[in-house]
């Protein structure tokens, strides 16, 4: 028997591939490499929401510890312009992974068994399948959670950069 099928955490049978059908191979080598990429995506999603919060945390301390000036007034764009591109290149990553996702859910619909609907159909967003709702809402709450995220750092780089231009104008911080 297959130490796959005997596994507690896949409690289904197994389908054996057959050794000389060089069509699954590749399949299943596509599939490996398109996970990894969208794990790749993932991880660099984090890293720029990550560093673009650092960016903007670093650009307000070293702002609001000088005097209104025209330097202060230029570096308050920097977390707006970080927030914009950020966000952007985030929403780029996104469109790539919703695209392999939904090459993936074809890929499995031509493997499909009764027993293993695959993970894009498994937590895809079909709501009509009481399975599926737990993890339908917790992939459009990490995707809501996204948008709101790069939305509230880019409204609040604004506010920040209005203030301190205001600042620079009048020649006082922040009354």
């Amino acid at each position: 028997m297959n130490v796959l099928s005997e596994h507690r955490a896949c409690p289904w049978p197994q389908i054996a591939p057959k050794k000389d059908d060089s069509r699954h191979d590749f399949r299943l080598a596509e599939y490996q490499t398109l996970r990894e990429e969208i794990a790749a995506s993932v991880e660099e999603t984090r890293r720029i929401e990550r560093y673009a919060a650092i960016v903007a945390a670093a650009v307000w301390v070293w702002a609001l510890g000088r005097s209104a000036s025209l330097a202060g007034a230029l570096a308050s764009l920097i977390p707006v312009l970080v927030s914009l591109l950020g966000g952007i290149r985030v929403f780029a990553l996104y469109q790539v992974t919703m695209a392999i996702g939904a090459y993936i859910l074809e890929v499995e619909d031509a493997y499909r068994h009764p027993t293993i609907s695959g993970w894009e159909h498994f937590s895809g967003f079909a709501v009509s399948d009481i399975n599926q709702r737990p993890r339908a809402l917790e992939r459009r709450y990490v995707s809501r959670s996204a948008w709101t995220y790069w939305l509230l750092l880019l409204a609040a780089a604004i506010a920040f950069a209005v203030l301190e231009w205001q600042a620079y104008i009048t020649g006082t911080k922040f009354d």
